[in-house]
């Protein structure tokens, strides 16, 4: 192949186009782009050649050819070769990717809070009372395979006058046994429940809306088809392999909605346009294509029915394919360019701005540039990680103390001081993008405002950058630089609970980020075995404000202790605004109605809907992410309308109901980290709950507290007195040493280690416990709850 022309392969079943195959060949020709087709039988991986197909003309011509740049996966088949096909993973671009069936897509929004309203209510049948209970608990539901089969495959439900009625394949008969159906149909496979939706037209034949996404040749989104795809009248599925037919979306919907069409169109219309970006965050690799499948019920509310990495493309395969070529063409340049580095684009950091740095031992497709780890620093990958993976890796930067004599010359870039350079890679960076910048500091609830700040931006606009990565400064190097060009607001939590260089580790972070908004949550004993005492606590969390830019807006916790010292450290030249419950705080929180944020600013009041039994800490969260959406966006309004759907984070106070012995549990999941303030926080939530069962707590210690570790246990043990909880599981010998005063309360309980609490959770909890987990990382509770 010619190294001046477009060269994409097409990897079909037995080397054969399809219709689609066929039209991408003919468009490819027009555009003068060589369209190669081949089957997985015709790589030779040890050659690294190819026994392809091209159209000349309008014959097929058989041509051996080199691994191409990008291959069109479109076969799913193909995967089952995984020896030839992980090769050409490993050496080419492979356009498409298993999201990982209609299960895990739609959990994902779950999860998330993405179209919550969208999503229908569905149990994965583990066990046969999962099944008997979701058959009772709705009048219809529709029990389908996990794995996709078409249409096929699939039993109806009804609920009348105490009988069941199944259908299937469009014949119903009353069911005389739930027992026996399970044991006949159900037993040994994967099957999943839902409620189900009835998504008719006006004479009652199935239907349901395919929006067909892709991206185009600007690696932008867009919508090539949308349409109905009507039922036959031998089932309740909608879906052309079984014959059915389609129909234009606009005349449909407005013929069976009537009045209602408008809205539905608009709710169809925010689905296409905001769903792929928002489900693209949850996959390192781009998507390519998406199939997202809708039904509308009689008052004319959608339901996402699944998600599809490989969708058809059936009556439009020429519109599908003109957009996929210029997207196939898009990725040949983008790919070829990755090839050519040389050291002039390296020490401008250009090719960096494009990549995920490898700082730690995680190797992702993404992953070509890996920093070589010298001893004893904090950022870098072991040599050894590096000579185990040195095929995937395109270039090493290392400095004189981290290079090897066995890397290759010519992949190796030598700085003369790697971690200053990688600081001064962000900046170039953050100069050229000029990205607005949100952080949040502070001991507690850091994290819990980064998700509701993320998920509030991510809801009226694209562009928002989350960095994942960590929260330290190398970690946020690598954020930075991982960041996409195209992503114009970030948002970072900053820690400062260490020293680096003889600074607090949250004044270099913040050199590098130049905050333009940052958010101060609150102080607390935290790491305070590291720090001394909470007045140290506060100087140094404060010290990041030292350094932020003149105009950079600060939003601190006017609840805070030590204020003046905090307030005496931040830019004099800066923004300052305070919010908390205090009556000199610049927006202060009202006391006000269940479910309503009131808060009073510049002496107007405003109410925001949040959800019902928030304690008056997460109320402060909040309200600072109300105040920071207020002063920089002026749909801050509509932004709040996230809160409605808020869910805590797993680990950081979200519910899991487990089945335990033949015992149903609900777990309040609080278990990722502790400190003294969340730990207080978290009981008097749970004693506050109303529970037709026990109120039970599960604690593990407080890390990071050096010699305020007894002092502050004790302090906690002292508060669970006064609390009205029916049991108290201790873990850890912070807690055991104190056991001897609690020898007469039989609702105490001690235990050694987690390994000791283990032996005995299973007998001691009873059926409708309500238990709250809660403790440091360290505590392994977060694991444990993993494993049951």
């Amino acid at each position: 192949m010619s190294n001046d022309k477009v060269s994409v392969g097409l990897l079909r079943p037995g080397g054969r186009p399809d219709y689609q195959g066929l039209a991408m060949a003919y468009i490819g020709q027009h555009k003068g782009i060589e369209v190669y087709v081949f089957g997985i039988d015709d790589v030779d991986i040890n050659s690294k050649k190819i026994n392809a197909r091209k159209l000349s003309d309008s014959l097929w011509v058989s041509e051996v050819i080199d691994y191409p740049l990008i291959i069109d996966n479109d076969n799913t088949k193909s995967m089952n070769n995984k020896l030839v096909f992980n090769d050409l993973s490993k050496n080419c671009y492979m356009t498409t990717q298993v999201l990982g069936g209609k299960l895990k897509t739609l959990n994902l929004l779950s999860d998330n809070n993405i179209f919550t309203e969208c999503l229908i209510p569905q149990v994965i049948i583990k066990n046969r009372k999962d099944f008997v209970s979701f058959i009772n608990l709705y009048e219809e539901t529709v029990l389908k395979p996990i794995i996709g089969s078409q249409g096929k495959n699939i039993f109806f439900f009804t609920l009348k006058d105490n009988k069941i009625y199944i259908n299937f394949e469009g014949k119903i008969t009353e069911l005389d046994s739930l027992d026996k159906f399970y044991d006949s149909v159900i037993v040994g496979k994967n099957f999943i429940i839902q409620k189900y939706i009835k998504s008719t037209t006006l004479q009652g034949a199935p239907f349901d809306i395919r929006i067909h996404v892709q991206r185009d040749g600007n690696n932008e989104w867009r919508n090539t088809k949308t349409y109905v795809r009507i039922g036959t009248g031998e089932g309740m599925t909608a879906n052309i392999a079984t014959g059915g037919a389609i129909a234009n979306v606009k005349p449909f919907i407005e013929k069976r909605y009537k009045k209602e069409s408008l809205n539905v169109l608009k709710k169809i219309n925010r689905v296409t346009k905001d769903l792929p970006n928002l489900f693209q965050q949850f996959y390192e690799k781009e998507i390519d294509s998406l199939g997202i499948d809708l039904g509308v019920d009689n008052n004319g509310n959608l339901w996402i029915f699944e998600i599809n990495s490989f969708p058809g493309t059936k009556f439009f395969e020429l519109e599908e394919a003109i957009i996929r070529v210029n997207y196939l063409k898009y990725l040949h340049n983008r790919e070829k360019k990755k090839i050519n580095i040389s050291l002039i684009d390296v020490f401008s950091y250009k090719n960096l701005w494009q990549s995920n740095l490898l700082i730690d031992s995680k190797l992702r497709s993404e992953n070509n540039i890996a920093i070589s780890q010298s001893s004893g620093s904090k950022i870098g990958v072991s040599k050894k990680f590096i000579k185990e993976n040195i095929e995937k890796i395109s270039l090493i930067i290392c400095d004189k103390e981290s290079y090897s004599n066995e890397y290759p010359k010519e992949k190796v870039f030598l700085l003369e001081n790697k971690e200053d350079q990688i600081i001064s890679a962000c900046a170039a960076k953050i100069n050229e993008v000029n990205p607005f910048v949100y952080t949040i500091i502070g001991s507690v609830g850091k994290t819990s405002v980064l998700k509701l700040l993320s998920k509030s931006l991510k809801s009226i606009e694209t562009g928002i950058y989350v960095n994942s990565f960590g929260n330290t400064p190398f970690y946020i190097a690598k954020g930075v630089i991982a960041a996409p060009l195209r992503n114009t607001n970030w948002i970072f939590e900053v820690a400062g609970a260490s020293d680096f260089r003889g600074e607090p580790i949250s004044v270099h972070s913040h050199k590098m980020l130049q905050p333009d908004v940052c958010i101060f949550t609150n102080i607390a004993e935290a790491h305070v075995g590291k720090i001394g005492s909470l007045k140290e606590i506060a100087i140094m969390k404060s010290k990041a404000l030292s350094i932020v830019p003149d105009s950079c807006i600060v939003i601190l916790n006017a609840d805070m202790p030590y204020q003046d010292i905090i307030k005496s450290n931040i830019n004099p030249l800066a923004n300052l605004y305070t919010f908390g419950d205090s009556n000199d705080a610049d927006f202060r929180l009202l006391v006000s109605e269940d479910g309503v944020l009131s808060f009073l600013y510049n002496e107007k009041e405003y109410f925001v809907n949040i959800p019902n039994g928030l304690p008056i800490e997460l109320k402060l969260n909040f309200l600072s992410v109300v105040v920071a959406l207020m002063l920089t966006k002026k749909d801050w309004k509509r932004a709040c309308e996230y809160f409605k759907e808020w869910k805590p984070v797993k680990g950081r106070g979200n519910i899991e109901f487990k089945e335990v012995n033949n015992k149903n549990l609900t777990i309040i999941n609080d278990s990722y980290n502790a400190n003294p303030i969340s730990m207080k926080l978290a009981i008097s939530s749970l004693d506050k709950k109303i529970s037709s069962g026990r109120k039970v707590a599960v604690l593990g210690e407080i890390s990071e507290l050096g010699n305020h570790s007894n002092r502050i246990h004790k302090d906690l043990l002292d508060f669970l007195s006064e609390s009205g909880l029916d049991k108290i599981l201790f873990i850890g010998e912070s807690y055991k040493q104190y056991s001897s005063l609690y020898s007469n309360d039989n609702k105490y309980i001690f235990y050694a280690n987690i390994l000791d609490f283990k032996k005995y959770f299973s007998d001691l909890i009873v059926d409708d416990d309500l238990i709250l987990f809660k403790g440091s990382h360290s505590s392994k509770l977060y694991d444990f709850l993993n494993e049951i």
